[in-house]
């Protein structure tokens, strides 16, 4: 037996909920409320932690009860800077496996949800479908699991690709289906070559008003010595019939793509506004100004996808016609498994019905903000990309790379999928490039780590995670025995927890417990010049606190830096100034640029530029 429950402290006392797998009412808690959670489980289950999201609580107050044991946490905002509905889960430290609990609604201060429709515009600004970063079932986070309810925006996104699947094998589909020969009968002319079967002549004899008298020279059947004719007969023949399982379950699963396609409403349809609570906001207020623009296009999508869908069930009523089996598990038969084509619609088609059935009403509207830090975190990403573009900085490519341990901090390239964030972006100038990646992962050394990368010497191969994943990494190379780099860390965070918490933690994992590897293979950790918080709330205008001798902005700055500065959609001078002074083009920089063009118009050698000294 395992209970969990959530406590909420305010002026009438404190409130209990029993958090269960699903709530008639999801309840409904402001941000700034005072929460606690108690864990009730059996002893050999370990400690529990509470996830919020990607955030764990721990807690660390056991009192044992003969078999059980009772854990609490002291009351706390553990809910502010999450916004809209977000996700409660609990895992147990002799366990790998998280226990899905339930979706809370949080409601936000007025500062909150004016930041979050500022960034949100700016994201908009940016990209041409934002929706995918900012609007989603939000009790899916981290710790989703498989199986666990889905959004209905990768609903639409699978759709699609089951689409283009099933689209792009229609000739195999036509010219190899599953299918059986079964024998029907049916009068036809009779001809002298006819072959006759046993069957035939029984047909005959039951009617006989199709024998007439003829001469011997016409006669076509012959009945003691007497001579007849016939103009018809009974056939026996073979015809191919495709209404088999196999086609049943791809022709019902179009059936039931094109009722979810037909139900995606259209966003543009505004609807009423309600919260419980005076000066504080739901999800759905920042809807009225970024909902529309964001999700026109979803609902025309699935315009699109369901007349892609209509031609693919005309296609199979003309030539693999079969009924309907309302929702049938795709089981891959052994003559399914003979054909490549039907075997993988099989495997979409199970992957489409295990993403559910959403509803599109009231709290499961299925757009939740997924957390204001990690919206935030888009921010900061886009807005380190403007200014090194400001700063001179052509953006020569981009792409959208997945973590592997062959392809080391960079990682393997792969296709780029509609919706997914671009990770990876490569600014050069002059003689320059600057590398900017995106939650880059940084795996443990080994013998297949890469000259120049950076390296994970803290976690022990054993690990279940043996690597960083920092939000921000710049990556400068100067031409040494390996490139200079830069962390940041977004924070939606005070500059209390900033100073306090946040930012020795930074400092420990990514200057602490990471090393870069030289060209001759030797461990030096002189590459990390920098480790930095962005913070979006600071009434100061301290930098934090610098681990070398000097400030970064004095006249002989000296790595490595530590600290932390504020960035907001109305306060951008901060990582202005620091991203100049660490890659601004010196005016040797322009003078060689100017000279280059002119020597590239005269056929001369140009001339070379090299990075800050003092940084790099």
């Amino acid at each position: 037996m395992i209970e969990i429950l959530l406590l909420i402290q305010d002026h009438e006392g404190i409130k209990s909920y029993s958090l269960q797998e699903n709530f008639t009412e999801i309840p409904a808690i402001r941000e700034t409320d005072a929460v606690s959670f108690r864990a009730i489980s059996p002893s050999n289950f370990g400690e529990p932690k509470i996830f919020i999201q990607d955030h764990c609580i721990a807690l660390n107050r056991p009192t044992p009860t003969g078999d059980f044991t009772e854990h609490t946490v002291e009351f706390g905002r553990y809910l502010a800077n999450h916004f809209g509905v977000t996700s409660l889960a609990v895992g147990f430290t002799n366990s790998d496996e998280l226990i899905r609990i339930t979706p809370v609604e949080v409601y936000a201060t007025k500062i909150n949800k004016e930041q979050a429709e500022k960034i949100l515009i700016y994201l908009s600004s940016k990209m041409s479908d934002v929706t995918h970063l900012c609007f989603t079932k939000t009790h899916m986070g981290s710790d989703q699991r498989p199986g666990n309810p889905t959004d209905t925006l990768t609903k639409i996104d699978f759709s699609r690709k089951a689409l283009e699947l099933l689209i792009s094998n229609r000739h195999r589909f036509a010219t190899q289906p599953c299918k059986r020969s079964v024998e029907f009968l049916h009068v036809s002319n009779y001809e002298n070559s006819t072959h006759i079967t046993d069957r035939d002549i029984a047909w005959l004899f039951q009617h006989l008003d199709q024998i007439y008298p003829a001469p011997y020279d016409d006669a076509k059947v012959t009945i003691n010595n007497r001579h007849y004719s016939i103009d018809q007969i009974q056939r026996t023949n073979l015809k191919s019939d495709t209404n088999l399982f196999e086609n049943q379950v791809i022709y019902s699963f179009l059936i039931n793509m094109k009722i979810f396609l037909t139900s995606v409403p259209d966003f543009r349809k505004k609807y009423n506004l309600h919260t419980p609570y005076k000066d504080y906001y739901t999800f759905d207020s920042i809807l009225q100004k970024v909902e529309a623009p964001l999700m026109e296009r979803r609902y025309r999508e699935a315009r699109s996808l369901l007349q892609q869908c209509n031609e693919l069930i005309a296609f199979f009523d003309k030539h693999i016609p079969c009924t309907i089996r309302s929702t049938v598990a795709p089981i891959l038969t052994p003559q399914a498994k003979r054909f490549t084509h039907y075997e993988r619609a099989f495997r979409t088609i199970d992957s489409w019905y295990k993403l559910g059935q959403p509803t599109w009403s009231g709290s499961n509207y299925l757009f939740g903000l997924k957390s204001l830090d990690k919206l935030y975190e888009f921010f900061c990403l886009y807005k380190i990309a403007d200014k090194l573009n400001d700063l001179g900085y052509e953006l020569t490519s981009s792409s959208s790379l997945e973590p592997d341990r062959a392809f080391g901090l960079k990682g393997r390239p792969t296709a780029q999928p509609q919706d997914r964030i671009t990770n990876y972006y490569k600014f050069e100038s002059d003689e320059k490039t600057l590398e900017l990646f995106y939650e880059p992962t940084i795996w443990g050394y080994s013998e297949a780590s890469k000259a120049g990368e950076l390296v994970d010497v803290h976690h022990s191969k054993s690990a279940s995670k043996p690597y960083f994943t920092p939000d921000f990494v710049i990556r400068q190379d100067c031409g040494d025995d390996f490139p200079t780099y830069y962390i940041f860390d977004s924070k939606y965070s005070t500059e209390s927890q900033t100073r306090d918490r946040h930012l020795p933690s930074i400092i420990e994992k990514y200057y602490l417990k990471l090393k870069a590897i030289s060209k001759n293979h030797q461990v030096d950790s002189r590459a990390i010049k920098m480790v930095y918080a962005l913070i979006p709330k600071t009434y100061t205008q301290e930098q934090g606190y610098h681990g070398g001798p000097f400030n970064l902005y004095d006249k002989l700055p000296a790595s490595p830096f530590f600290g932390f500065l504020k960035l907001t959609p109305d306060e951008e001078r901060p990582l202005d100034k620091l991203l100049t002074t660490l890659f601004k083009r010196t005016s040797s920089d322009l003078e060689a640029q100017h000279f280059n063009l002119r020597a590239a118009a005269l056929g001369l050698k140009p001339i070379e530029t090299r990075p800050l000294s003092v940084i790099a």
